[in-house]
């Protein structure tokens, strides 16, 4: 693709790409050891990413505080949780920073629910203590604004609505990162001493998830293409959700009312895709989210996908959650967030059916990182969703929020002491890479086909065969209709100004699947919130 690179280049000692939770936190700290600091956000700053929207009756940060918690407690319940597979180096650091980063959060105006001049603890997913401070709402967001509001009072630029495309690599490591502006389709040369990937997961590559739709696996795409060691990307964390608003997620409390589920038709389908030795109660009662093998609640998501396939089309459709026979005052007690969220977006769960469905939330994989918060790749640091090695097939409730802090502070505080020894950067080599990198992204010389068509068939194709069940035919499909995308398709996208950035958003998630269904077909077994219907051995 022959796409001018800007002359004009923008310097900085720290890069950070990203603008939710784990950016904002690498970006204060890399400001607060005296680095010119830069962040390289997708969409607006402070609303777009996993942070910004995802709510829920239980939406917590993880935190050993007070007389009967302990951080050895949350070390030994995000090692079992890993199931031997997550790095018990940093589940130790995660334990025992958590509380500080907390405290973080609290010193720049995150609001955290109180009882009695307490904090409310939550139980939690996989958690043998409560320990998830509710920020107020059950909303992730009241905690990135806080975050947002502190990043304004320190000097970093940020560039908004501008796109990673691609990171540049020298003889000497990572040299900083080729954009575009989203609107303009204008590359920007952005060179850095050390980068930071804090790019959220690939949400994105699912129709439906509780996030914002701009998280079409970037950053994993870049670390990978750049040659980071990538690890556990089979895994990821998903479970159901309100199609509208579908940023809602459907936790245990709802499930523990027990709600009727019908398909379009108005037909109960839960029974009739049981083991003949499991009832509904069994169910209802264990059933959590996010999504696992570790219970008998596994049948939800196993079920609501099913029917789903079978009813056609899931970009455009789902089942049916229904509470209408709960009277409205227990909705009201049991329920109170969830309810009242449903219902400034006009939805009464009293009422009538709601449709939902089974989306993703978070990748648990990425690119695998040191206590550092560094790759292999030298100048090259990851954060939140786009590092991998702390989790495994399941993690506790409440540690995504605690991990984007802590290891956010570590990458941004690493990668500025990095930044600060490094030797200049060369101009050209950094130049050529950028050339390089367009061929990689967007091969050809282009057609008239636009973005969007291929997503959209991207997102049904990840829905059939890779969400909650997963087996050897259905991952081989996947991975040669993939291979074809990359082939056949991507080469004749539209190399419009305005179609750029959605045409590299495809590339990025087009490879970042073949990630997924590459290591899925290595993983030959189930476990935790991984499902292979092929090797279902361990399953209760």
């Amino acid at each position: 693709m022959k796409t001018p690179i800007q002359e004009a280049e923008k310097s900085f000692d720290v890069l950070v790409v990203g603008g939710g939770g784990a950016a904002c936190r690498a970006a204060i700290a890399a400001a607060e050891k005296g680095a010119k600091t830069a962040m390289v956000v997708k969409g607006s700053f402070g609303k777009s990413g996993s942070t910004a929207v995802a709510m829920a009756e239980i939406i917590q940060y993880a935190a050993a505080v007070g007389s009967e918690d302990h951080p050895d407690y949350h070390f030994q319940d995000t090692v079992r949780a890993g199931m031997g597979i997550c790095d018990e180096r940093l589940a130790r650091i995660l334990a025992d920073e958590a509380p500080e980063r907390l405290q973080d959060l609290v010193r720049f105006g995150a609001r955290f629910d109180f009882l009695g001049g307490k904090p409310v603890k939550q139980e939690g997913f996989a958690q043998k203590i409560p320990r998830g401070h509710a920020p107020a709402g059950r909303r992730e967001s009241t905690i990135l604004r806080a975050l947002v509001k502190r990043v304004r009072t320190l000097p970093v630029e940020i560039y908004e609505n501008t796109m990673a495309c691609s990171l540049l690599r020298g003889p000497d490591g990572v040299e900083g990162v080729l954009a575009l502006e989203r609107k303009s389709g204008t590359p920007v040369l952005f060179r850095g001493r050390g980068v930071v990937l804090a790019a959220g997961g690939g949400e994105a590559l699912y129709p439906w998830s509780p996030t914002t739709r701009d998280l079409t696996g970037d950053g994993h795409a870049m670390a990978a293409r750049a040659g980071a060691e990538m690890v556990n990307m089979e895994f990821l964390q998903m479970g159901p959700v309100f199609l509208k608003p579908n940023n809602v997620i459907i936790s245990g409390p709802l499930w523990r009312l027990r709600p009727k589920l019908t398909n379009k038709r108005g037909e109960k389908f839960l029974p009739q895709y049981l083991p003949s030795k499991v009832t509904e109660e069994e169910v209802f009662s264990t059933v959590e989210f996010p999504f696992t093998t570790s219970n008998r609640g596994m049948f939800v998501g196993i079920s609501v996908q099913k029917e789903i396939c079978a009813q056609g089309n899931p970009l455009r459709e789902g089942v049916f959650f229904d509470l209408s026979h709960i009277p409205e005052s227990i909705l009201q007690e049991r329920i109170p967030y969830t309810f009242s969220a449903l219902k400034k977006s006009g939805v009464d769960l009293a009422g009538s059916p709601v449709e939902f469905t089974v989306s993703v939330q978070c990748f648990h994989g990425g690119a695998r990182i040191n206590e550092k918060g560094e790759t292999n790749i030298k100048g090259l640091y990851a954060a939140g969703e786009s590092a991998g090695g702390l989790r495994g097939p399941d993690r506790p409730a409440g540690n995504a929020l605690a991990e984007c802090q802590v290891f956010g502070e570590r990458a941004g505080r690493f990668a500025a002491d990095f930044a600060k020894n490094r030797e200049g950067l060369r101009d050209r080599p950094a130049k050529e890479a950028a050339r390089e990198a367009w061929e990689d992204l967007l091969p050809g010389p282009g057609g008239e086909k636009e973005p969007a068509g291929l997503l959209t068939r991207l997102r049904k194709l990840m829905f059939h065969e890779a969400l909650v069940i997963k087996n050897e035919d259905g991952l081989a499909r996947a991975e040669s209709e993939l291979e074809r995308m990359e082939k056949e398709e991507i080469p004749n996208l539209s190399r419009l100004p305005q179609s750029l950035a959605k045409g590299v958003g495809v590339s990025h998630a087009i490879y970042t699947s073949l990630l997924i269904i590459r290591a899925a077909k290595r993983r030959k077994m189930s476990l935790g919130g991984y499902y292979r219907e092929d090797f279902p051995s361990n399953l209760l």
